[in-house]
């Protein structure tokens, strides 16, 4: 090779090397633009949420998705859109998206909301093991609460009570370990505890906030928090009117179903639980008054 040929060389190696330097210092700038309107568009995207815009909310999310499936925080994001908002209900969808970004940054909430679909699909040592990993990344009140439940949910009611002990010393007096001491203790068989604890959560849920709803369900859509807080009330109600009516207080039994019913016979969106509805209730109040009679006779 003479030494013009290797000039040509030489100039080929830099136009080489300077491009590649070019295209790698385009690609890093667009990188970095892309991660800073990724940032953008995921405030505007929270700021959306949080105002009550889900429709468009969920694009934003959506477009930061396709952007990156790894930024932090949209799969959480995702997976509360799928679960909590009624648009978009999906529990699959939901499972996918906590679980994702369980794997990416081992976020206490993802699993705390994973736990709870694990309930619903009663998968109990899942949603068991979920609350634990959540309780052990956070110590939160919520996670022992939900450990309790699904405890309850097994038949371990003295795991649940011992549990849900631990949210009263959290939460001192609170309206959620009220209620949940008071329904552990009814299925315990304990009625006189189950009562002095469910008269108590009554009592607090009849000055229930909306913002005490959002404060503990900060996720739940804010549009049907004073049909939720209802809901809470009605159902603490009916667990005190079931309390009585195992202890032989017929009177009173009768009277908190009778509170049941008018409370929710305001609703339009009723949380059904089991024997908590309208026909229900009907036949409950039905058969109280035809015990009270006999007993007069």
């Amino acid at each position: 090779m003479n030494h013009q040929d290797n000039k040509k060389y030489y100039l080929l190696v830099v136009i080489f090397l300077s491009l590649s330097i070019f295209f790698l210092t385009d690609k890093l700038i667009k990188l970095k633009s892309n991660q800073i309107s990724i940032k953008n568009l995921f405030e505007i995207a929270l700021r959306l949420k949080a105002e009550g815009d889900y429709e468009e909310a969920f694009k934003y999310f959506k477009k930061i998705y396709k952007l990156n499936p790894r930024y932090p925080g949209i799969n959480l994001e995702l997976g509360k859109f799928f679960f909590f908002n009624q648009s978009f209900v999906s529990l699959n969808e939901a499972l996918n998206y906590f679980t994702k970004e369980i794997e990416l940054t081992n976020h206490p909430y993802a699993y705390h909301e994973r736990g709870i679909i694990y309930g619903y699909l009663r998968q109990w040592d899942k949603a068991e093991k979920d609350f634990r990993q959540e309780i052990s990344l956070t110590d939160s009140w919520a996670g022992y609460l939900n450990l309790a439940w699904i405890l309850f949910s097994q038949g371990k009611l003295d795991k649940a009570e011992e549990i849900m002990r631990v949210v009263n010393q959290k939460k001192p007096e609170s309206i959620w370990s009220l209620n949940g001491l008071g329904v552990i203790h009814l299925n315990q068989g304990r009625y006189d505890l189950a009562i002095q604890e469910l008269e108590k959560a009554f009592v607090k849920s009849q000055n229930l906030t909306v913002n005490d709803y959002l404060q503990a369900y900060p996720n739940n859509d804010p549009k049907l928090a004073l049909q939720m807080i209802e809901n809470i009330k009605a159902g603490i109600a009916f667990n005190l009117a079931l309390a009585y009516e195992k202890n032989g207080e017929w009177q009173k039994a009768l009277e908190f179903y009778n509170k049941t019913k008018e409370i929710i016979s305001g609703l339009s969106y009723l949380k059904i639980a089991e024997g908590l509805d309208r026909e229900s209730l009907n036949l409950k109040i039905a058969e109280i008054y035809s015990i009270i009679n006999k007993n007069e006779k």
